[in-house]
């Protein structure tokens, strides 16, 4: 994870080793992180975010034969506030270097439930932020 704090004009990092470690309880405190500019959480773009994350379970919805180990999401925003609101939120599926194609194309198989299940608590746990905090 990396923020721009615009009141010291500085980065702040976190490895991956940081998000490894993180609870439920902590990664409220780590999304929080991730959304403050150094001066206030920036909230406008979520829903934007949220609308990228269910086109993206849309898409995990219908290629039911892989299964996606390990894949990440990369999210990155443009928080500037006059941004353009679809063009601030970029979010991507990363790292597929243990997906796997587990039946052929005319086969029936259920959708990766545990992707499914992560991005779902993703954007359930974002909508909390913005409740809470915004």
């Amino acid at each position: 994870m990396q923020v721009f704090n615009s009141k010291t004009q500085t980065f702040s990092h976190r490895d991956k080793y940081f998000g490894r470690a993180l609870n439920p309880e902590t990664f409220k405190d780590a999304l929080v992180e991730f959304l403050h500019n150094g001066q206030e959480l920036v909230t406008w773009f979520i829903p934007t975010m949220i609308k990228k994350l269910s086109k993206l379970v849309q898409v995990i919805l219908s290629v039911s034969n892989f299964r996606f180990y390990g894949s990440s999401l990369l999210i990155v925003y443009d928080g500037h506030e006059n941004a353009d609101f679809m063009r601030a939120v970029d979010l991507r599926m990363i790292d597929f270097a243990n997906t796997v194609k587990i039946a052929e194309e005319n086969e029936h198989c259920e959708p990766d439930a545990g992707y499914l299940l992560g991005t779902s608590s993703f954007s359930e746990k974002t909508l909390l932020i913005i409740q809470t905090q915004g």
